[in-house]
C-alpha cells in the first residue's frame, strides 16, 4: 500500500472514530430511557418460574404472572436481563418498575439492562409486561432469579468472568503490540503492520467490557452503553482488512478498496439512518455483520492465495490455525445456539476462538519482528565490518574510496594523507607484534589530533 493511500484510509478511520465519540458523549450528556422503579441492586440468583405467560397477536408484548412468595421466600429481589424491550412491572394493579425507551442520538431503545425490582407486598401477583421494541428480539425469552441483595450481585460479578478475561488479555496484548510498534518501528518493516492488529484486539477488548454483566451494572446509561458495541464492531472491519491486505496481498490494488469503501460507507449510512430516525442501530446491524463477513472472507482467501504462492510459511500457517480454531469455536456456538441454549446463549466459544486467533498473531508477527530486527543488525554489523580495519578500528581504503565518490565536487575539502616511517624496518628487526603495535600507537595519535575528522 503507498503512503499516502495509507495516510488517507488513516485520516478517514480517525474521523469515523471521533464521531462515533462525540455521538457516545452527547447521548450520555442528554439523557437515556426513562426508568420509575422501586429498585435495588441486588445479587444471588436462584431460578424461578412464572405460573403463567400471556402472549400478543404480533407476538411482540409478552406477560409473564409469579406468585409473590415465590420470589419472596428466596429474597426480595426480582431480577432478569433484558435487550431492547419496554418493561412494566406491576404489583397487583400498581406499577412497581417502569422502564420505557425515548429517543436519544443513539436511538429508541432501552438498551442491554439489567433489572432489579424489589418485592414488598406478598399479598398481590407479580405481573411481567415485555414489549420487544424490535422485531428480531420478540422471540428472547428472559431466565428471571429472585434472590438477595449480596448473593446477586456476587453471582452477576462471577457470570462476568469470561468476559473481563479476555476483555483483559485482548487490551493488555495490545497495548504491547502498540508498544512494541513505537519502539521498533524505524528498525524493522514489519512492525508498521502490527499496529492494525493492536487496534483490532483492543478494540475486541473493549467490545467484552462493554458486553459483561459488571460493567452493565456499574453504568447508569444502558442505551449509550449497548451502542458503544455497535460502533466498536463497525470499526474493527478497516484496520483488519489493511492488516491482510499487507500480510497477504501486498499487490492487491482494488479488493481492500472496496472493503474499506463498503466499511466507510456501512458506518455513514447507520449514522444516516439512526439520526434521521428511519432505523436504529439494531435494526441496522445486518450492514455491519455483511462487513464483518466480507472480512473474514477476505482473511480466508488471503490465507489460501498465500500458501499457494508461497508455501506454508510461519505467518500463514499461524493463520490457518488461528482461522480453524474460530471456525471450530463459532461451530460449536451455533450448536448451542440450535440445541442447548437458543437465545439466552452467550457466545463464550466465539469470543475464546476469535481471541485464540488475535493472540496468535499478535506472537507471530513479533517473532517475525524479532528474526527481521537481527537480521538487520547483522546485516549492520557486517557492512560495519567489510569498511573497518580490525586492528586500529578505524575506516579502511574500500571506506575511503565510497567516501571519495560520494564527495560533492563543488564542495571545499581538505584530505590530509599521511605514513609510517619505517615501519618494514620494525617488522622485520623487532617482530610483526611490535610492528601491530607501531601502527595501533600512530592510529591512537591521529585520533587524538584530528578528533572526528580521523577516519582512515
Amino acid at each position: 500500500m503507498e503512503n499516502n493511500e495509507r495516510k488517507k484510509i488513516n485520516i478517514l478511520y480517525y474521523i469515523m472514530m471521533a464521531v462515533f465519540v462525540i455521538i457516545v458523549l452527547s447521548a450520555t450528556l442528554l439523557g437515556q430511557g426513562k426508568t420509575n422503579s422501586e429498585e435495588v441492586f441486588p445479587s444471588g440468583k436462584i431460578p424461578i418460574h412464572q405460573y403463567k405467560e400471556d402472549i400478543s397477536k404480533d407476538g411482540l408484548t409478552k406477560t409473564y404472572y409469579f406468585h409473590a412468595d415465590d420470589i419472596l421466600k428466596n429474597g426480595s429481589t426480582l431480577i432478569f436481563h433484558e435487550r431492547h424491550h419496554d418493561i412494566k412491572i406491576y404489583s397487583g394493579d400498581r406499577i412497581i418498575y417502569d422502564l420505557t425507551a425515548e429517543s436519544t442520538l443513539v436511538g429508541h431503545t432501552t438498551g442491554y439492562k439489567w433489572v432489579f425490582c424489589n418485592i414488598k407486598d406478598n399479598k398481590n401477583p407479580i405481573k411481567v409486561v415485555t414489549t420487544a421494541l424490535y422485531d428480531d428480539v420478540r422471540m428472547d425469552e428472559p431466565i428471571f432469579y429472585a434472590g438477595e441483595k449480596s448473593a446477586l450481585i456476587y453471582s452477576l460479578y462471577l457470570d462476568s468472568k469470561s468476559h473481563f478475561a479476555i476483555g483483559t488479555l485482548n487490551i493488555i496484548s495490545g497495548i504491547l503490540v502498540l508498544i512494541c510498534f513505537f519502539l521498533m518501528k524505524n528498525k524493522s518493516k514489519s512492525v508498521r503492520d502490527m499496529i492494525y492488529i493492536a487496534i483490532v484486539t483492543i478494540l475486541f477488548g473493549l467490545y467484552e467490557f462493554v458486553n459483561a454483566s459488571s460493567v452493565q451494572l456499574m453504568v447508569s446509561n444502558q442505551v449509550v452503553l449497548s451502542s458503544i458495541s455497535f460502533f466498536i464492531l463497525m470499526l474493527i472491519s478497516v484496520p483488519f482488512d489493511i492488516y491482510i491486505k499487507e500480510t497477504f496481498f501486498p499487490e492487491d490494488r482494488h479488493i481492500y478498496k472496496v472493503l474499506i469503501t463498503y466499511s466507510f460507507i456501512e458506518s455513514i449510512l447507520c449514522i444516516i439512518l439512526l439520526e434521521t430516525h428511519v432505523c436504529d442501530l439494531k435494526q441496522s446491524a445486518i450492514l455491519t455483520h455483511i462487513s464483518i463477513l466480507l472480512c473474514g472472507i477476505y482473511a480466508i482467501t488471503g490465507v489460501i492465495y498465500k500458501f499457494i504462492h508461497h508455501g506454508f510459511q510461519r505467518t500463514t500457517l499461524a493463520n490457518v490455525i488461528g482461522l480453524s480454531i474460530c471456525a471450530s469455536f463459532c461451530l460449536i456456538d451455533i450448536l448451542r445456539y440450535y440445541f442447548v441454549d437458543g437465545v439466552n446463549y452467550d457466545e463464550v466459544m466465539i469470543r475464546i476462538g476469535f481471541t485464540i486467533y488475535l493472540v496468535t498473531l499478535i506472537f507471530i508477527n513479533i517473532l517475525n519482528m524479532i528474526k527481521e530486527v537481527q537480521i538487520g543488525q547483522q546485516a549492520s554489523y557486517y557492512q560495519k565490518l567489510s569498511i573497518t580495519d580490525m586492528m586500529t578500528n578505524m575506516y579502511n581504503h574500500t571506506a575511503f574510496i565510497d567516501d571519495a565518490d560520494s564527495i560533492d565536487k563543488s564542495e571545499i575539502y581538505t584530505i590530509i594523507s599521511m605514513d609510517l616511517n619505517n615501519l618494514k624496518r620494525v617488522n622485520d628487526q623487532q617482530g610483526h607484534i611490535d610492528g601491530d603495535k607501531y601502527i595501533k600507537a600512530a592510529a591512537e595519535t591521529i585520533k587524538n589530533v584530528f578528533g572526528k575528522y580521523s577516519k582512515y
